[in-house]
């Protein structure tokens, strides 16, 4: 296995070449309207008040009717009030975060070696929870099958994009809401992955240990400078970006991987910030 540089697709789909990376210790790790009022003289019928506006927040009510005038044969109901209007529900003020899904595991390509897609997306306010359940299978030794609690393994996650990132910078932040440690493991952790690919698959991607992430509740930011074109890689001709997620493994700690959940946000495009 390498050792944790960017990765770097080539040919007709992603090549992960993510290496080991270097393991630190385990951290701890309206209401209605009123009635309408009658009329003072007698005989006359209520008015009727308006029904509730409908709608987040309370519409508000409709005037009170005018009685009738009083007089000797009664005066007239008063009319009832009008309906409230209703009021503007809630909603996320933050711009959606872009949808996303996984690459397929891939079996009888060299590019597929120890990938997996157990994984699942659930949409928030501006960011994206990606479950992973990390696979456990039998004869992963020189073979495609995958065992997390034995070697390096990943899924990865895209979305569409195909403005020109010339000159461009890309930016997300990534937090780990649950480790997915089982009661044995004495270590563990992840290695996040952000970059693009152009229309030949050609790949270019953040470093390992620009995304290292350990234990619940931490976070890293990953800002990634897009390299000019050259060697195949065309930043003009860009088709999606790409997020990878690995599992971190190494001689000597026990691992014990079960589901993982990231969440991903501010997902941005800018200039390159000096």
């Amino acid at each position: 296995m390498g050792s944790g540089g960017a990765i770097i697709g080539s040919g007709g789909a992603i090549i992960g070449s993510g290496g080991i990376g270097s393991g630190g210790d385990l951290t701890s790790g309206g209401s209605g309207g009123d009635d309408g009022l009658g009329g003072d003289g007698s005989g006359g019928d209520d008015g009727l008040g308006g029904d509730d506006g409908l709608g987040g927040d309370d519409g508000s009510g409709g005037e009170d009717g005018a009685g009738g005038s009083g007089g000797s044969s009664g005066g007239s109901g008063g009319t009832g009030g009008s309906d409230g209007t209703g009021g503007t529900g809630g909603g996320c003020a933050e711009d959606p975060f872009p949808t996303l899904e996984v690459d397929a595991r891939d079996d009888d390509n060299p590019w597929g070696v120890n990938d997996f897609d157990d994984v699942l997306f659930d949409d928030g306010c501006g960011t994206v929870e990606v479950e992973a359940t990390w696979p456990h299978e039998a004869g992963y030794a020189d073979a495609d099958p995958s065992e997390a609690n034995q070697e390096q393994v990943h899924f990865t996650a895209s979305t569409p994009y195909t403005d020109d990132l010339t000159g461009k910078q890309i930016n997300l932040t990534v937090t780990l809401l649950d480790d997915g440690r089982g009661p044995n493991a004495t270590n563990g952790g992840y290695n996040v992955y952000f970059g693009a690919q152009d229309s030949d698959f050609s790949e270019k991607a953040s470093a390992w240990q620009d995304g290292e992430l350990y234990g619940a509740g931490s976070t890293v930011t990953i800002s990634y400078v897009i390299p000019d074109a050259g060697g195949g890689w065309d930043p003009a001709d860009v088709i999606r970006l790409i997020v990878r997620v690995e599992s971190k493994y190494w001689s000597g700690p026990t691992f014990d991987y079960d589901t993982s959940v990231l969440e991903l946000s501010e997902l941005t495009v800018t200039d390159v910030i000096p």
